[in-house]
């Protein structure tokens, strides 16, 4: 019985060696290992970051603006930090602001690193 286990087992493991080793073909040219080099792309940046809104556009008490911030025309995405002055100018649920006094004041967003500002004169 030990005899036709062994003999089962070295059939196996002649069969799994066959299988698994291959013999390297030698092709007499050298195998290039060198990296490959992929040029990097500075990011140069936005030439132009502005804030923009969608609402009148001259905002009277009560009016409201979705605030949107664009790098070159393109919208800027994530999360944005909305700041305004003075305190009395409104007040902000999301991105949409509630113009909430007849003053003049700035509207400031940031997403990332890119901030714009906006000075605004809201009516009566």
């Amino acid at each position: 019985m030990f005899q036709a286990c062994s003999t089962t087992l070295r059939s196996l493991l002649l069969i799994l060696c066959a299988t698994s080793c291959s013999e390297a073909k030698d092709t007499g040219e050298a195998e290039d290992t060198a990296p490959i080099e992929v040029p990097i792309e500075e990011d140069e940046g936005c030439a132009q970051v502005e804030l923009r809104f969608d609402g009148p556009e001259a905002p009277v008490v009560g009016d409201q603006w979705t605030l949107i911030l664009f790098c070159d025309d393109a919208l800027l995405t994530g999360s944005s930090v909305i700041r305004w002055a003075p305190d009395e100018l409104g007040t902000l649920n999301e991105n949409v602001f509630t113009f909430g006094a007849a003053v003049t004041g700035t509207l400031t967003m940031k997403v990332g690193t890119h901030t714009a500002e906006r000075e605004v004169t809201v009516g009566e």
